[in-house]
């Protein structure tokens, strides 16, 4: 089965990171907890596309949407059917695994496509996703949530951009704890 898997996100309001944010203050970017980065900011609108399939999830917050999934998978990987918990009541997404195929339903669609395919469309998405708002924000990476997040999706060993965003962000984090 190969069907083709894509993400899309198109970016919406920055939520509660967005005063801390403009202001540009290092010490408030550092202070921001995960559950403001990942429940309450960056929110947007994402297509998850499998196949000809459109799973809508709008006005979400983005970085729970990528940690959701991707913990999500690992999960599926140990047990075989597992649901992904949507934040702010929007219902589970269920995932079932049928080696190499994973069925995906949610809102009344279904749809199904290998493992890896969907793997892959999620953490490309996830470093994308990354990719952007750091670039847009490069202090974000002095945040240790967004730090690990950064580095988990394997950013800072994406291109040498990437690397030196990472590295500029650490020279500020531990000239900060000095």
């Amino acid at each position: 089965m190969s069907h083709q898997v894509s993400a899309v996100w198109q970016p919406g309001k920055a939520g509660l990171a967005d005063d801390v944010l403009s202001r540009g203050a290092l010490e408030a970017v550092v202070r921001l907890p995960e559950w403001q980065l990942r429940g309450m900011s960056f929110l947007g609108d994402v297509s998850l596309d499998i196949g000809d399939v459109e799973f809508r999830f709008t006005d979400i917050p983005v970085l729970d949407f990528i940690m959701s999934w991707r913990f999500g998978l690992e999960e599926l990987t140990l047990r075989g059917a597992v649901r992904i918990e949507l934040l702010e009541g929007r219902g589970q997404v269920s995932l079932s695994l049928a080696d190499p195929t994973v069925a995906i339903a949610w809102g009344g669609r279904s749809a199904s496509c290998s493992f890896v395919e969907l793997l892959r469309a999620i953490l490309s998405f996830a470093q994308f996703i990354l990719d952007d708002l750091t670039r847009a924000n490069p202090h974000l990476l002095v945040n240790d949530f967004m730090e690990g997040l950064y580095r988990g999706v394997g950013m800072r060993d994406y291109g040498r951009e990437q690397f030196l965003r990472h590295s500029a962000a650490m020279k500020k984090r531990y000239r900060r704890a000095e």
